[in-house]
């Protein structure tokens, strides 16, 4: 373990990156990390991990597009089980620190249209769809299955998810996130 300045200064770092994060200030996060070149596939420090992942829970939609543009890889590495996709997906609803978004099928949209796989695995092998589902959200549901239509996503556990998820989803879910 660090030094108590070692650590303090970690937390700082920490601090400034995350709300150039929340502010999406892209030149505020390449000064706030050791190396620019991070933003948007490199490693982030452990506390922040995926830069696009991070984004998704405490960004504005437009520092996610930006995101994007630059290159983000819309499938990219998941450690905490939360692709991308996933990760929109369970902003359906607030958490402690994480207060719900309104834009989630905007970004699940945006992710898609950048080629995000809708068929993706994450937490407990759960698909989007799952996710979808777990959420009691039918337009997020029907969003995720016409991705993973539009992208071909293959072979009978694709298509059976699909299914399944889309039988569901036409049961009593609310139409948007509570």
């Amino acid at each position: 373990m660090g030094s108590e300045d070692d650590r303090c200064r970690e937390a700082e770092r920490a601090r400034r990156i995350d709300e150039a994060f929340r502010r999406g200030d892209l030149d505020g996060l390449r000064a706030a990390v050791d190396d620019p070149s991070v933003v948007p596939n490199g490693r982030m420090p452990e506390t922040i991990g995926s830069c696009l992942t991070y984004a998704i829970y405490h960004s504005p939609m437009s520092f996610i597009r930006t995101l994007l543009e630059l290159g983000a890889d819309p499938d990219g590495p998941a450690e905490d089980g939360f692709p991308p996709l996933i990760a929109a997906l369970s902003r359906t609803r607030e958490h402690p620190g994480a207060p719900a978004r309104g834009d989630v099928v905007e970004i699940v949209r945006l992710l898609l249209a950048h080629g995000a796989a809708p068929d993706v695995r994450g937490v407990n092998d759960y698909t989007p769809l799952h996710m979808a589902v777990a959420v009691h959200w039918s337009t997020a549901c029907s969003t995720v299955s016409r991705g993973c239509a539009s992208a071909g996503c293959a072979g009978w556990r694709s298509r059976l998810i699909s299914r399944t998820a889309t039988a569901a989803c036409r049961t009593s879910f609310h139409p948007a996130p509570r």
